[in-house]
Order: structure tokens, then sequence, then C-alpha cells
């Protein structure tokens, strides 16, 4: 995983996959079965990598401490951490992927 993104190969190879296919299909989402549910798990995903970068970005702006550093290991568990709050939260929604679901289906 690199550490400086917080986004794994593999999440972001699975991501653009996910967008070349709707890129791919562009208007014709009424004659493709299941493209409604692929278009939201993918909108859901791009919510889930925002909410993770903004959690990110949040506790970089946090000072570090002098006395309680957890050194690399602090920093990979709260990597970790943050990663499933996004999946938690994106989940829920914060409206990001409501709105690219409602703009990618327009025609």
């Amino acid at each position: 995983m690199d550490l400086s993104t917080g986004i794994s190969k593999f999440e972001m190879s699975r991501f653009n996959h996910q967008i070349k296919k709707i890129s791919d299909t562009g208007k014709y989402t009424e004659k493709i079965s299941g493209f409604d549910q692929e278009l939201r798990e993918a909108t859901r995903e791009f919510e889930s990598l925002f909410i993770h970068n903004l959690l990110k970005t949040m506790r970089a702006a946090i000072p570090k401490g002098k006395f309680f550093d957890g050194g690399s290991g602090e920093e990979i568990f709260t990597d970790l951490l943050d990663q499933e709050i996004s999946k938690v939260v994106s989940k829920r929604g914060i409206g990001i992927a409501d709105v690219l679901y409602q703009r990618l289906t327009k025609s």
C-alpha cells in the first residue's frame, strides 16, 4: 500500500475498471442489465476514497506530540482505521455518491 496516498493499487485499479465500464457504456444505461448497480457501487467507492483522503488530511493537520509518538506502527494503524471509518460512513453516505450517480445517468 502506498502510505503517501492511502489508496492501494488494487483499489485504484478496481475503481478505474468500473469507471472505464461506465465511460464505455456512456448513454446506453437503460439497455445494460446490472449497470445501475455497478454505477452505484463505483460512486460509493469514490465517496469512500474521498472520505478517506479527507480524514487523512485532517489527521495530518494535527501537530504530533513529543511524548506520544507511535512511529510507523501508529501511522499504519491510523491509516487502516481511516479506511474502515470511510467505508462505514460511505455506506450511509454524505451525498457525493448520489450526486455523481445522478450526473452520470443524465442523458
